[in-house]
C-alpha cells in the first residue's frame, strides 16, 4: 500500500468518482425511458458533468503542459455548457410553453457555443485564457479575470437564476403535491450547490494567492442526487402515458441477453473501480496512466450500457458487441504482451465463456481472432523470460475461480432459457386456443369463455387464484362472483381496484403490467382490493389492465401462494389475453349497441314497437289454451304540442322521459311497455285473471298525471288518454289487440280527454262506419255526391245581404244527406282534406263570379280553409290560379280560418295568410273567442274581419259572462278596426242585444238557414231579397 498520496492524486481521484457517480445517475434516468424528451435532457446534462469531471481529474495528474492546455480546452464541453443544458432540461420537466417557439433554443445555447469556441476552438482566445502553473493539486490557471471569464460568470449567474424562475413557476402553477415537493428540493439543492461552488470556484480563486482546486463539479452532484430522490418517491421521469417504450421481443433469449449487458455493465464499471484501487494503491503505478485506462474500462461500460437503450433490435446489439469485443481484445493483449507474468491468456477465454450465451459465430472470431494474431506475433518476435511469481499465481487462482463460477451461472441460464423456450411454446398453442374460442363469444357464453381463459393463464404463470375484472361506470360495486370463485368475471367501479394499488396506481393508468411481489406488505400500507384476492395465501400478485384506445376497460389480476417474480414473456403473453378480451367485450358491446338500436327506443329506453310484438307474440302463443286474460293499454298524451311549442323540444323530450319512467313504476314486474311513437306508449297487461285487475293498474297508471311535471323552472299539468283492450274479446292477434286499444283511446279523446276507455261493441260499429265512409269518400268527388249550400250574410244596419258562407254537404247515394261534422275530420284524417278543400273554393268562386255577372248582384263569398291547405307551399299560387280561371274579383272572396290555426300555428301560416292578403283577398277568423287567443299575436295577423262564436250567442239572453264576453270581444273588433260577425243568431233577443251593443252583421237562422243555389236564385227573382234589402 501507498504510504504517501500526493495532494492532486486525491484531487483525480475524487473528481473521477464523482465523473462515476454522474455516469451511473444518468444512465439510470435514461434507462427509464429512453424515449422521453426529459430523460434524454437528463442524460444530455450527466454527460457534460462527467466530460468536466473527467477533465479536472486529468488536469490533476497530466504530466505534460500541452496535454493539460488540450483538456483544458476540452473541458468548456462541460463548464461551458452545463447550464444551458440546466435550463433546458428543467423547462422539460416543467412543461414549459416557450419551448415551443423556436428562437428559445437558439437563445439558450448561443452562450454555451460563444464558451465553446472562444475558450476551446478558436486558438489565439483558447492559449491566452489557460496560462497554466503546475502547483500540489495540479495545474493552475494563473490568467486574472478577462471578458471572456465576467462573460461566463453573466452567463452561469443568469441562467442560474432563470432555471430557478422556471422552478418556481413550475411549483406555483401545479396542485400535485409531489411535483411542488420536487420543484422545491431542486431549487434548494441547486442554490445550494451554485453557491458553494461559486464561493470555492470564484471569491476563493480571486481573494487567496495560492492555488484553490475548482470543486463546483463535485457540488453539483447535491441537485443530481435530488434529481435521484424525485424519481424513486415522486416518480419524476417516469412516462405520463401508455407508450410503446418496452423493447420488442423477437424470440425468448433476449430478455437473458439484456440482463446479460447489465450485468457485465456492473461488471465493467466495478472492474474500473477495482483496477484503479489495484494498480495505484497495490502496484504504485502512475495515477495519470491508471486513470486512463480506468476511463477507457468505464467508457466501455457506459457503451455496454448504451446498446439496448439506443438500438431495439438484436442483430445490431451483436454488431455492437463484435466491435467492442474486437478492439478489447486486441487491446488488453498488446497492453499486456510485454508483461512476462503472462496473464493476457485469460482475457479473451473469459470473454468468449461469457458470449456462449450468445451462440453467436461472430463474437467468437472477435474473442479468437487476436489471440491466434498475438500467438504468432510473440512466437516469432519476443524472447523473454515468463516469471511466475507469488503475485502472478495469485491473480491466476482468482481468474479460474472466476472462470469457473461464470460457467456455472451461464450453464443455469442456459437451462432456464430452454425451460422458458419449451413453455413458451406450450404457452402458444395454449393461447391459440383460446383466441380461436373467442372468435365466437357473445353475451351468453361469454363468461363460461372467461373461465377457460382464467384457467389457461394460471397454469402459463403458475398462480392459484386469477379474476377477471371489468370496470362498472358507476360507483356501486356489483360483484358476480361466490365465495367459490366460480365465476372468474366481476363487475367492481375503477376506484375499488386503483385505490389498493397505491404507489403502482401511475403505472396501472398507463396500461402497465403491475407486479406485487410482496403482496402482505402492500396490502398492510395500502388496504385490500374490495372482492379481489382476499384470500390469505397469495403472497404475490400481478394485475395487467385491460385497455382500448388508451381507456381502462378492467384488469386481469392473479395471485400465487409463494413469492414469485414473472417474466417478460408472461406479461406478453397476458398482454395478448388482455387484447383477446377487449376485442372480445367491443364485440359484445357492439352486438349490445345492434340490439338495443333495433329493439329500444333511444330516448326512453323503453321497448319499441318491434320488441313489444315480439315479446306480446310470445305471451299470446303462451296464453293459447290457458284461462287468463290479457290487456293492452294504449296511452296518448293530451296537447303534447303544446309542450313542444312553449319549450321547445328538448324539454318535451325530459317530459316523456319523465313520464315513461313514472307509468314504468305503477306496472307489475311481468307487465311490458314500449314508447309507440311520439307521444304514444303501449302496455300489455298479461297474467289478468280479472277485468278488475287491468282497471287497477289503470286506474295507478292515470294516477301518474295527477302530478305536476317540473322542467327546469317550469311546471307542467299533463293529462292522458288512454285506451284498453282486452283478449280474447277484443281479438286474438297483436295487430287488433292493438287497434282496438288506439280506438278506445281516439274515444276517450274525443269525449273530453284525461280518462280511460274499454273498447265496446258499439265502438268498434262506430269504427266500421267510419272506415265504411272514409272508403264511400275517396269517391264522393268523382260521383259528384259533393254539393255547396249557402248561408246569406246581413248588414242589419244597411238592411242588406252582403255576403254568403259557402257550406258543403255530402249527399251520400244510400246515408241520405251528411253533415260536414261527420265527414270533415274523415277528410282529414285521410289526406283527402286538400282535394275537398280545392273544390269548395273553385266551385264557391265560380258560383260567386256568374251571380254577379248575371246580374245577382255583388257579395262577397266566405269559403272555410283548413291548415293542411295553408300549410301547403303551393296553395296561395292554387288561389291565385282559382281566381284567375273562374273570373273572380279577389275583393269577394273572404276566407275564413279557425281561431286555433291563426293564434297556435307557426310562423309560415301567418306568412301565407298575408300573401293571400296582398292577392286582395279578405281574411277572417271563424269561431273567435272558442280558443286560448294571444292578443299580442292577434295584432300581428293578416285579419279583416272577426266571427263571434255561435256558443257565446245562444245564450247572451241567459248568461251574464256571455254578455260580457261578447261586449269584450266588440269592443276588441272596434279598436283594432275589424268588422265583426255574429253567427247562429236565430231569436230576436239575440238580435236586439247584439245590434244595441255595436254588432251590426249577422248570420243565422233568424234570418236564413243554408239554402241551395236554386233557392238563392228563385228567392231573388221573386223579390224575397234583393242585393240591398231583405
Amino acid at each position: 500500500m501507498r504510504e504517501y498520496i500526493p495532494l492532486n492524486d486525491i484531487y483525480s481521484l475524487i473528481y473521477w468518482l464523482s465523473a462515476l457517480v454522474f455516469v451511473l445517475i444518468g444512465l439510470y434516468g435514461y434507462a427509464l425511458n429512453n424515449r422521453g424528451k426529459e430523460n434524454r435532457a437528463f442524460l444530455y446534462l450527466c454527460v457534460t458533468l462527467v466530460v468536466w469531471s473527467l477533465s479536472f481529474a486529468f488536469l490533476s495528474v497530466a504530466s505534460k503542459f500541452e496535454v493539460a492546455v488540450i483538456i483544458y480546452r476540452i473541458s468548456v464541453l462541460g463548464w461551458g455548457v452545463f447550464y444551458s443544458v440546466l435550463l433546458h432540461y428543467m423547462m422539460i420537466v416543467s412543461e414549459n410553453h416557450f419551448l415551443n417557439k423556436r428562437k428559445t433554443y437558439y437563445l439558450m445555447y448561443l452562450p454555451a457555443a460563444i464558451n465553446v469556441f472562444f475558450y476551446g476552438i478558436f486558438p489565439k482566445t483558447a492559449n491566452d485564457e489557460f496560462q497554466l502553473v503546475l502547483t500540489s493539486s495540479g495545474w493552475f490557471n494563473t490568467t486574472s479575470n478577462s471578458i471572456l471569464d465576467y462573460f461566463f460568470y453573466v452567463y452561469y449567474i443568469l441562467f442560474t437564476l432563470l432555471t430557478i424562475v422556471v422552478l418556481l413557476k413550475w411549483k406555483k402553477t401545479r396542485d400535485d403535491q409531489r411535483v411542488r415537493v420536487t420543484a422545491y428540493m431542486m431549487i434548494v439543492t441547486i442554490l445550494l450547490g451554485i453557491v458553494i461552488g461559486s464561493v470555492t470556484d470564484i471569491i476563493l480563486r480571486n481573494v487567496l494567492s495560492e492555488s484553490t482546486p475548482l470543486l463546483g463539479v463535485i457540488y453539483a452532484i447535491i441537485p443530481m442526487i435530488a434529481i435521484l430522490v424525485a424519481i424513486k418517491r415522486h416518480g419524476l421521469m417516469v412516462p405520463n402515458k401508455v407508450e410503446a417504450t418496452s423493447r420488442r421481443i423477437e424470440d425468448v433469449y433476449i430478455e437473458k441477453r439484456y440482463k446479460f449487458l447489465k450485468m457485465l455493465y456492473i461488471i465493467l464499471v466495478a472492474g474500473s473501480l477495482i483496477y484503479i484501487a489495484g494498480t495505484y494503491f497495490v502496484y504504485h503505478q502512475s495515477l495519470e496512466d491508471v486513470i486512463f485506462v480506468g476511463t477507457i474500462i468505464l467508457c466501455g461500460a457506459i457503451y455496454i450500457r448504451l446498446i439496448p437503450e439506443v438500438f431495439n433490435r438484436d442483430r445490431i446489439w451483436t454488431f455492437n458487441l463484435f466491435i467492442l469485443v474486437l478492439i478489447a481484445n486486441a487491446g488488453l493483449i498488446v497492453l499486456q504482451q510485454d508483461k512476462s507474468n503472462a496473464t493476457a491468456w485469460f482475457l479473451p477465454i473469459l470473454l468468449t465463456i461469457m458470449l456462449l450465451l450468445y451462440g453467436s459465430t461472430l463474437l467468437s472470431i472477435a474473442s479468437l481472432l487476436p489471440v491466434f494474431i498475438i500467438t504468432l506475433f510473440t512466437r516469432s518476435h519476443y524472447t523473454g523470460e515468463v516469471i511466475l511469481d507469488n503475485a502472478t499465481f495469485l491473480r491466476r487462482s482468482i481468474v479460474l475461480v472466476f472462470i469457473i463460477v461464470l460457467i456455472n451461472y451461464i450453464n443455469i441460464v442456459y437451462r432456464a432459457i430452454l425451460t422458458k423456450n419449451e413453455k413458451y411454446k406450450t404457452a402458444r398453442k395454449k393461447l391459440t386456443k383460446v383466441s380461436t374460442q373467442f372468435i365466437a363469444i357473445d353475451a351468453q357464453n361469454i363468461e363460461d369463455k372467461s373461465n377457460k381463459l382464467v384457467e389457461v393463464a394460471n397454469e402459463l404463470l403458475n398462480t392459484t387464484y386469477g379474476i377477471i375484472v371489468k370496470y362498472r361506470d358507476d360507483s356501486a360495486s356489483e360483484k358476480a362472483i361466490d365465495e367459490s370463485q366460480k365465476s372468474r368475471l366481476i363487475f367492481l367501479d375503477k376506484v375499488t381496484l386503483i385505490k389498493g394499488l397505491g404507489a403502482l396506481e401511475m403505472q396501472h393508468n398507463q396500461g402497465e403490467p403491475v407486479q406485487i411481489y410482496d403482496f402482505e406488505t402492500h396490502v398492510r400500507e395500502h388496504g385490500a382490493f374490495d372482492g379481489v384476492l382476499q384470500n390469505d395465501d397469495v403472497k404475490s400478485a400481478l394485475i395487467v389492465p385491460i385497455i382500448r384506445d388508451y381507456h381502462l376497460l378492467g384488469s386481469l389480476v392473479f395471485g400465487s401462494v409463494k413469492r414469485q417474480q414473472w417474466g417478460r414473456e408472461d406479461e406478453e403473453a397476458l398482454i395478448l389475453l388482455r387484447n383477446i378480451l377487449a376485442d372480445a367485450w367491443l364485440k359484445i358491446e357492439s352486438q349490445n349497441e345492434i340490439t338495443k338500436l333495433a329493439y329500444y327506443d333511444g330516448l326512453t329506453g323503453l321497448f319499441n314497437r318491434t320488441m313489444f310484438q315480439i315479446q306480446m307474440e310470445k305471451v299470446l302463443n303462451l296464453s293459447c289454451g290457458l284461462d287468463m286474460k290479457l290487456g293492452v293499454m294504449f296511452l296518448d298524451l293530451d296537447d303534447f304540442k303544446r309542450v313542444n311549442d312553449t319549450l321547445g323540444h328538448e324539454s318535451g323530450d325530459i317530459l316523456l322521459q319523465v313520464l315513461a319512467k313514472r307509468i314504468q313504476d305503477q306496472l307489475r314486474s311481468v307487465d311490458s311497455i314500449c314508447r309507440f311513437g311520439g307521444d304514444e306508449f303501449l302496455i300489455m297487461l298479461p297474467e289478468i285473471h280479472h277485468l278488475d285487475n287491468i282497471y287497477s293498474i289503470a286506474e295507478r297508471v292515470m294516477s301518474v298525471f295527477n302530478e305536476d311535471v317540473e322542467i327546469g323552472e317550469n311546471k307542467f299539468k299533463v293529462t292522458a288518454s288512454m285506451g284498453i283492450s282486452v283478449y280474447p274479446e277484443d281479438g286474438l292477434s297483436v295487430d287488433s289487440l292493438i287497434k282496438h286499444a288506439d280506438m278506445a283511446m281516439y274515444e276517450s279523446k274525443y269525449s273530453g280527454k284525461n280518462k280511460y276507455l274499454v273498447c265496446t261493441d258499439e265502438m268498434k260499429h262506430q269504427v266500421n262506419e267510419k272506415i265504411e265512409l272514409t272508403n264511400d269518400l275517396h269517391s264522393a268527388l268523382a260521383n259528384n255526391e259533393l254539393l255547396l249550400m249557402y248561408q246569406p250574410q246581413i248588414n242589419v244596419e244597411k238592411d242588406s245581404i252582403y255576403g254568403f258562407e259557402a257550406l258543403i254537404r255530402w249527399q251520400h247515394p244510400d246515408r241520405g244527406l251528411i253533415s260536414p261534422g261527420v265527414f270533415i275530420p274523415l277528410a282529414e284524417q285521410s289526406g283527402l282534406i286538400n282535394s275537398i278543400g280545392e273544390w269548395v273554393l273553385r266551385e264557391a268562386c265560380t258560383q260567386n263570379a256568374r251571380w254577379i255577372k248575371e246580374g245577382y248582384g255583388e257579395h262577397i263569398m266566405a269559403v272555410n280553409i283548413s291548415v293542411d291547405q295553408l300549410k301547403d307551399d303551393s296553395f296561395t299560387d292554387l288561389v291565385a290560379d282559382i281566381l284567375k280561371t273562374t273570373h273572380m274579383t279577389p275583393k269577394f272572396l273572404e276566407l275564413e280560418v279557425t281561431e286555433s290555426v291563426a293564434i297556435h300555428e307557426k310562423d309560415k301560416v301567418i306568412e301565407r295568410l298575408a300573401d293571400l292578403r296582398a292577392l286582395g283577398i279578405a281574411i277572417a277568423i271563424d269561431d273567435f273567442g272558442t280558443e286560448y287567443s294571444s292578443l299580442s299575436r292577434l295584432k300581428k295577423l293578416p285579419i279583416d274581419r272577426l266571427k263571434l262564436a255561435m256558443e257565446f250567442v245562444r245564450n247572451i239572453d241567459k248568461s251574464e259572462k256571455d254578455q260580457a264576453l261578447v261586449k269584450v270581444i266588440i269592443e276588441l273588433s272596434r279598436n283594432m278596426n275589424l268588422n265583426l260577425i255574429a253567427e247562429g243568431v236565430e231569436t230576436r233577443e239575440e238580435l236586439d242585444y247584439l245590434l244595441n251593443n255595436g254588432c251590426n252583421e249577422i248570420q243565422g237562422y233568424y234570418y236564413f238557414k243554408p239554402m241551395t243555389v236554386e233557392a238563392i236564385e228563385s228567392a231573388m227573382k221573386e223579390g224575397d231579397f234583393s242585393d240591398t234589402k231583405i
